[in-house]
């Protein structure tokens, strides 16, 4: 609820658009959905954790993950051990 209002507060503040980051895991659903009910169309909001997982050696890694480009087969490697736990 916290971070709603801090949200709607810097959104309402600023005349220009605002980029909201999110880098929160599944948290950040529900916190961009209602915080686009709540402030509209005027800024961004953009779930952007997912993109560091490969490089977290310990992080959630994803199947398409193996489908990059530049992928080195050590990190290759590594995606498959994770996908099989």
């Amino acid at each position: 609820e916290e971070i709603l209002k801090q949200i709607k507060l810097n959104s309402v503040k600023n005349i220009s658009p605002v980029i909201f980051l999110f880098c929160i895991g599944m948290s950040s659903l529900p916190i961009i959905y209602y915080s686009y009910k709540s402030i509209g169309e005027k800024d961004y909001l953009l779930d952007i954790g997912s993109a560091f997982d490969p490089y977290i050696q310990d992080g959630r890694f994803r199947e398409w993950m193996l489908e990059m480009p530049n992928q080195t087969e050590v990190t290759n490697q590594i995606v498959k051990e994770k996908l099989k736990t």
